[in-house]
């Protein structure tokens, strides 16, 4: 019985340790996965149903083992018994009923045996139809008791794994040779945007012709804009009531699996809706009037956007042409815009003094924003940002972004009236602004995407999602201890047994007739059962070939029953 749990036991460890996952560490702390607690598990990378099948191959065997543990206990009792009748003990020996459960224990060895035994013990009175229980059937029936406990913890605890293991993803992390790139840099020609003989504070991606202006890597601009490059987006991030638009690598399924940091660089846009202060006059159908002071006013038309930039937050000058802007750098956005939908909201029907209603059905609002340029790093982990940390740039950053936008503003500016449409679906003007600030920054990073190149990430790692059994180590703790209890138990009686054989040479024969083929051979066989045999079969003349008596019941004077033997003709 103790090879049978160890083995058991040794299995299932080995099936556990040899498919073990465990999490590793990311790579760095700043491209730490998301806290998993598995303290408390084992995780293996194994199918749940095929562990806890080996694992119940416990409990399915633990009751057949107890069978076995009171045989080997069955040894020291017919020790005991011998060393009663040598020393005229009848106080020693069992009744015959007693006798009677003990070939039952030996036989059975289950709860129903258990059952027999204690209404034995409690129904029957004591002294009166009871005999005292001798030495041999307490050891006996202790050892069948304490086998049938440790079955049913086994069980029990087998059980308990058996609810509490479960299937789990689990995030893993490895080294990734992916090639790609993730950050973004300024290029060489750009970096003397901010120096002071620099003569147009246009950016360094505009091209000044004799009719137009031009920007110098349009097509990459109009793809980003659009939201149609394969290698770039634009991507936006909340943090503390600031949203933060930047340079981020597109979406690509080669990178799914791939976490990463990377620089790059973004805008932070503030807009405040401003008609009250704007004097905005709706009373002439031709146009709608608007004066933020003398460095920013204008007529709108039915569809029209005016953008101005100023040299400082009073808007003391719109003359920026030939200047170095600060970061922050401040424009003004005044737009109208006819929805022309049977469904408007709240905004769009004039119920908020910051948005007006032309004559002739028009919405029209007024912007004063603030934009200010920040240097980014950031990591992505498990496709979400779970770092982000910005620094203020240089003005080198101001000039390019402001500049990029307000020298080429054609194809911007088509995207920011869209925007006004979709803001004033809104119904809180707050709403509105957050729209109108989040599409100007995505304009401006756009248009100016020719002033930088992108480069490999910082630093990156893979992750991969398996499928792990996730086992709970104290039910399978407790498990180990049954297999182990039970193990034990096999030792302690695999030794008593020797012991009580070595004892005594012919204990092994008296332990064959404590059995209820040994009994049947003492009632039916005559002398040849009571001589010396090898084995509990040599008791019988069938064994030896002879012919042997037949067993059946007859009927007796007394009007009950009883066994008799007839010899065939």
């Amino acid at each position: 019985m103790t090879l049978p749990m160890v083995v058991f036991s040794g299995l299932l460890l080995g099936l556990i340790f040899y498919y073990r996952v465990v999490p590793n560490k990311s790579s760095s702390s700043t491209l730490a996965l998301p806290t998993q607690q598995y303290d408390d598990f084992l995780l293996v990378k194994i199918s749940s149903t095929t562990l806890i099948s080996v694992a119940s191959w416990s409990s399915t065997v633990a009751p057949i083992l107890v069978g076995f543990a009171v045989t080997l206990i069955s040894y020291p009792v017919a020790r005991s018994l011998m060393t009663a009748v040598m020393d005229n003990n009848p106080e020693g020996l069992p009744t015959p009923y007693q006798l009677g459960l003990m070939l039952r224990m030996l036989a059975t060895s289950g709860f129903g045996t258990v059952w027999t035994w204690l209404v034995y013990s409690v129904g029957w009175k004591k002294g009166i139809n009871r005999q005292k229980q001798p030495k041999p059937m307490r050891i006996m029936t202790s050892v069948l008791m304490l086998g049938l406990v440790v079955s049913l913890f086994i069980f029990a605890t087998d059980t308990w794994l058996h609810f509490t293991t479960k299937m789990a993803n689990v995030l893993t992390v490895s080294e990734t040779d992916a090639q790609f790139n993730a950050s973004f840099v300024l290029r060489d020609g750009c970096l003397g945007e901010n120096a002071p003989d620099t003569p147009y504070a246009k950016g360094c991606t505009i091209n000044t012709a004799v009719t137009a202006t031009f920007n110098m890597d349009g097509k990459t601009a109009l793809k980003l804009l659009y939201n149609t490059s394969s290698t770039m987006s634009i991507s936006s991030y909340e943090s503390e009531n600031s949203n933060y638009v930047y340079y981020a690598v597109a979406s690509q399924p080669a990178l799914a699996n791939v976490d990463y940091s990377a620089r790059t660089w973004g805008l932070r846009t503030r807009c405040k809706a401003s008609n009250s202060i704007c004097e905005v006059d709706t009373s002439v159908g031709s146009g709608t009037r608007f004066s933020c002071g003398p460095t920013f006013f204008g007529v709108l038309g039915d569809a029209d956007l005016i953008m101005a930039y100023f040299t400082d937050a009073e808007m003391s000058s719109n003359i920026t042409i030939a200047t170095n802007l600060e970061n922050p750098y401040y424009f003004g956005l005044a737009v109208s815009t006819n929805e022309e939908t049977p469904t408007r909201s709240k905004l769009s029907e004039g119920r908020h003094p910051e948005v007006a209603r032309a004559m002739h059905g028009a919405d029209v609002f007024v912007l004063l924003c603030e934009a200010t340029v920040h240097d980014i790093q950031y990591s992505s982990v498990n496709n979400t940002v779970s770092r982000f940390q910005v620094q203020k740039s240089n003005r080198t950053l101001a000039n390019i972004l402001q500049g990029a936008q307000q020298y080429s503003a054609k194809a911007g500016n088509v995207v920011l009236t869209q925007a006004a449409s979709t803001a004033l679906m809104y119904d809180e003007i707050e709403a509105l602004e957050r729209s109108m600030a989040t599409a100007y920054s995505r304009v401006a990073l756009s248009i100016a995407i020719g002033a930088f190149d992108m480069a490999p990430p910082l630093e990156k790692q893979r992750h991969d999602t398996i499928l792990v059994a996730k086992v709970p180590k104290i039910p399978l703790a407790a498990l180990l201890l049954g297999n182990l209890l039970m193990a034990l138990l096999g030792i302690i009686l695999t030794i008593t047994a020797m012991l009580a054989v070595n004892g005594n040479p012919e204990t092994g024969e008296v332990q064959a007739r404590l059995s209820i083929p040994g009994l049947v051979a003492d009632r039916f066989e005559g002398e040849g059962a009571r001589q010396g045999v090898q084995n509990i079969e040599d008791m019988f003349l069938e064994r030896n070939g002879r012919r042997d008596v037949r067993v059946g019941v007859l009927k007796t004077s007394e009007g009950g029953y009883s066994w008799g033997a007839w010899m065939p003709m």
